[in-house]
């Protein structure tokens, strides 16, 4: 499913991912790590934002090539900073993805309204996602990430600014859509609680430029 070869990136002289090789294939996988280890450079690197210094990697066997996007059109991303325009209403927001994305929105309409649903968002449909609270923006950009039935979901830091709550809830979610043949590759910092949630996923820790599963 993702795939890093001899993947490689430094910022000024110091060695954030170090020579890395590493294949998942796991419905979920659970990349833990201290601020500052590389966990959001992997995600900005997965979504083509940066590039590395050295090295390929591989989506869904499509190799990601940061001057075409296409690989993205079945991988929905969630980004730890805004990738939205916050002075739309949410409603406007919506429309826009589904524009973006070409999506049929009759044929979708139950997918989406589920989603909205499941996110708690149809009472803010008419406020700009500006006016928003932390979490609840939080909220409209994992909504967002998943509007086109992606087939692959890769989420950096999704439980920050979530209450304890919602968390849970999300992690039942993820566990859901797994078993439906969705993928998910996480970043969290949040070791303890994921373990203690999911006892029978497997969790990697990034540390020192390099990827290790947990024992």
């Amino acid at each position: 499913m993702i795939i890093f070869k001899n993947l490689t990136k430094t910022y000024k002289s110091n060695l954030i991912i170090n020579n890395l090789n590493i294949e998942f294939n796991e419905k979920i996988i659970f990349l833990n790590g201290e601020n500052g280890t590389g966990k959001s450079t992997i995600v900005k690197m997965l979504a083509s934002v940066i590039k590395p210094c050295s090295g390929t990697i591989f989506i869904n066997d499509n190799l990601v090539n940061y001057n075409n996007g296409t690989y993205k059109k079945e991988v929905g991303f969630c980004l730890n900073y805004p990738t939205y325009p916050a002075h739309l209403k949410l409603l406007e927001y919506v429309k826009l993805l589904n524009f973006v994305y070409g999506i049929d929105i009759n044929k979708n309409k139950d997918y989406q309204q589920n989603l909205m649903n499941f996110f708690e968002l149809n009472k803010f449909l008419n406020y700009k996602i500006s006016e928003l609270s932390t979490g609840y923006e939080k909220r409209v950009k994992l909504f967002a990430s998943m509007i086109h039935h992606p087939k692959l979901i890769v989420w950096d830091e999704p439980f920050a600014n979530l209450d304890k709550t919602f968390r849970k809830k999300l992690m039942g979610k993820i566990v859901e859509l797994s078993s439906q043949d969705i993928y998910f590759f996480i970043t969290s910092h949040i070791e303890n609680e994921i373990k203690n949630e999911l006892k029978s996923i497997k969790n990697y820790t990034i540390k020192n430029g390099v990827i290790e599963q947990d024992v």
